[in-house]
């Protein structure tokens, strides 16, 4: 009997400070409302959402579409095809000459809407479809130019660039050494006469107008 009663008082004291032993019945009722509590008090979760939230990362965002635009020197474009092409397949096409920079002065000289914008605004209001190596309207959508940098140890390129940056509808490379009816040899020259470029060549030119 003695024994009996202190295996049942031990059991007793037992099961009052151990909550994990309970009835079946007890447990299914309680889980529900006690699983999230205990869950956050011990600190059971701590997933990649919780860590993203904790040190308030964002949880959605947007960034606007921005279009690459290339450009090279008269005949200096790059050729890009697939492993498996055939290079003399691909120099048989009548488009390999052609490149975005290319197609875009072709575009100039047949929309009047694209002779009002730079290269970099062009893509505003045209698409370019990579596959055909040209230009058509946009009927949706939005999307920023943003020309390609270069360093000033690149010369011409450089020069192509700054001309790039104002001159609106170009149809030829010519047109872009042109300003004021006036073609140039290079781009530098005509960056000079743009005013893009300050050395003292611009007071040379002013000294020898008042001398003729």
């Amino acid at each position: 009997m003695d024994d009996d009663s202190e295996g049942s008082a031990h059991s007793e004291e037992f099961q009052a400070y151990n909550p994990t032993h309970q009835s079946e019945s007890e447990s299914s009722e309680d889980e529900g409302e006690s699983s999230n509590v205990y869950q956050f008090m011990n600190a059971d979760q701590n997933n990649a959402q919780a860590c993203w939230q904790i040190f308030s990362f964002s949880i959605h965002g947007r960034k606007q579409a921005v279009e690459w635009l290339i450009f090279h020197l008269e005949g200096e474009n790059s050729i890009y095809f697939n492993d498996y092409e055939h290079i003399d397949d691909v120099l048989l096409e009548p488009s390999v000459t052609e490149s975005m920079f290319t197609s875009w002065l072709q575009c100039n000289a047949e929309y009047t809407e694209a002779r009002t914008l730079t290269y970099a605004n062009f893509v505003s209001k045209f698409v370019y479809v990579k596959e055909k190596r040209t230009w058509k309207p946009r009927k949706r959508g939005y999307r920023i130019g943003r020309m390609m940098w270069v360093p000033p140890s690149t010369g011409e390129v450089y020069y192509l660039r700054m001309m790039l940056t104002k001159v609106k509808g170009p149809t030829s490379y010519e047109a872009l050494k042109t300003v004021n009816n006036v073609l140039f040899d290079s781009f530098r020259d005509a960056c000079f006469a743009m005013g893009f470029l300050m050395d003292g060549k611009e007071y040379i030119v002013e000294t020898k107008k008042v001398n003729v």
